[in-house]
Order: C-alpha cells, then structure tokens, then sequence
C-alpha cells in the first residue's frame, strides 16, 4: 500500500501542476512494469515431493499462478496497490481531461484496463472467489483447487492425529525458542 500513498501524492501534485505528470507516470511505470514482470513469470519446476502431493488440477494453476502460489501475502498485496492504482489513474486521468491535457489524461486513464489484467493474475483467489459467489462452477472449482495447491505448497494443512492445543503449544515452543536465539 505504500505504492497508492505515493501514487496519490503524485497524482495530487499532477493535478494542480500537469508538468509534473511525468513523476506519476514514472512511479507508476516502475511499479507496473516490476509487476508486469512477477505476474508472467513462468513456474518453476516443483520438488519431486511437492509435485506428488498435487493433483493435475492444482498443477495446473501452479503453471497459471505461479507468483501467487509461492509468494502468496506479496502476491495479494502487488495485486492490491495494483487496483490502487487503477482507481488512482482513472481519477487523475478525468482530472487532466478537465484540465485541459487530453494527451495525458487518456494515457494515464487508460492505465485502468492495463492494471487489471495483472491485478487478477497476482491474486486469483480473491477473483475467483467474487465470481463464485456469483453461482460461476468454474470459478468454483478453479478457487477450490488453488486454496488446496496453497495449502498443500505451504504445509497449511492440519496434521492428522494432531489437535489444535498440541499444534498451539508446539508453536508456542518454537516461538519461545526463536525468541532465545533472538
């Protein structure tokens, strides 16, 4: 989110003074092309071990998601100043119409429909889950199938014969233990 404090700042700074555009459209530029990046990147091949624990529907958005299955809180939080972005443009991209830099103000504003196509990408989970709300099957089965390839990939899962109170206290133990050596 420190992305959409700065975007606003130098949006707010475009709007009252347009010669000043070009800072946003670097900042956001850079921001967009370091996503652009993550979000095509292509997967790399998993540990024999973790390759067998997924089904070929969970490989499968492996190969899709592979940014967000393997960094999935950066992931999430790319995808949120994305969609920052995408609001902050549009507005600054009405404001600069109004004031007389159509040139600009399309440019910038059509940064919107750029955003969001990576947006989607770095955190599917939280589109799927919108669109499957909306009764779509396949959204369904594709958020279905990336929750259990994330827990699956980051041993989210509960151990069997382990209860809650013995998981809580072994990580208790662990925390005091890291603490010690802090």
């Amino acid at each position: 989110m420190v992305i959409g404090f700065f975007a606003l700042i130098a949006a707010i700074m475009a709007a009252f003074n347009p010669d000043l555009v070009w800072v946003f459209v670097i900042l956001v530029g850079l921001y967009e092309l370091y996503a652009l990046f993550m979000s095509v990147r292509k997967a790399p091949l998993l540990k024999d071990e973790l390759a067998h624990k997924l089904t070929l529907n969970e490989l499968e958005m492996w190969k899709r998601y592979p940014t967000f299955l393997t960094y999935p809180f950066a992931s999430r939080m790319m995808s949120s100043g994305l969609s920052t972005l995408q609001f902050i443009s549009l507005a600054l991209g009405i404001v600069l119409l109004f004031r007389g830099e159509p040139v600009w103000g399309v440019v910038i504003a059509l940064n919107y429909f750029l955003a969001a196509p990576m947006a989607m990408k770095l955190n599917p989970q939280f589109f799927f889950h919108n669109q499957s709300q909306k009764g779509d099957a396949e959204a369904s089965s594709n958020l279905e199938n990336i929750t259990t390839a994330l827990q699956k990939l980051h041993n989210l899962e509960p151990q069997e014969g382990v209860d809650a109170d013995t998981e809580k206290s072994e990580l208790n133990k662990t925390a005091r233990k890291w603490k010690d050596v802090a």
